[in-house]
C-alpha cells in the first residue's frame, strides 16, 4: 500500500498507510491515514524509517 511518514510521539518517525484520491498535476488528495495537524515528513526520506528519532523543523505556512 501507499504510505507516508509523520512526526510521532517523542519526535520519532511514524509510518502511516494512506488512501489516495484524485490527482491534479503534481498534487494528490489523501483520503485517509492522516489527520489535520499531523506533521508530514517531506525531506530525507531515504535516510529515515519508523521509530527513528528526528528533529522536526518549524512548519512553513501553507500556500
Amino acid at each position: 500500500g501507499k504510505y507516508l511518514y509523520v512526526v510521532g510521539k517523542g519526535n520519532t518517525v511514524d509510518q502511516r498507510l494512506v488512501s489516495l484520491g484524485p490527482t491534479s498535476g503534481d498534487m494528490v488528495a489523501i483520503l485517509s491515514g492522516v489527520a489535520e495537524g499531523d506533521q508530514v515528513i517531506t525531506g530525507n526520506l531515504q535516510k529515515i524509517g519508523p521509530g527513528m528519532p528526528i528533529s522536526p523543523l518549524p512548519q512553513k505556512p501553507a500556500t
